[in-house]
């Protein structure tokens, strides 16, 4: 995937999300390595990709793991780290 699928829109794994649930699943993972940089000089790494027009960006090689959690796990994993429930 481009770093412009990830980044450029509201909600980027919508389509695998609902595959999930279909299944079962309550909890997406979505997991990404980087596989090659930006190569466009007109787009810096410090610049958000949606500021770069015509630009993908990066690419990534990305993996979704579908889990069925409990409740209290899911609060577990929205709570903050560092933070006490």
């Amino acid at each position: 995937m481009t770093e412009s699928e990830i980044e450029g829109q509201a909600h980027p794994f919508a389509r695998q999300q609902n595959a999930s649930a279909v299944d079962g699943g309550n909890v997406l993972l979505v997991l990404k390595e980087l596989m090659r940089g930006r190569r466009d000089p007109e787009c810096p790494v410090s610049s958000p990709i949606r500021d770069c027009a015509g630009s993908s960006g990066a690419w990534y090689h990305v993996v979704f793991e579908t889990y069925t959690c409990t409740p209290e796990a899911i609060r577990t994993l929205d709570t903050p780290k560092g933070t006490v429930h």
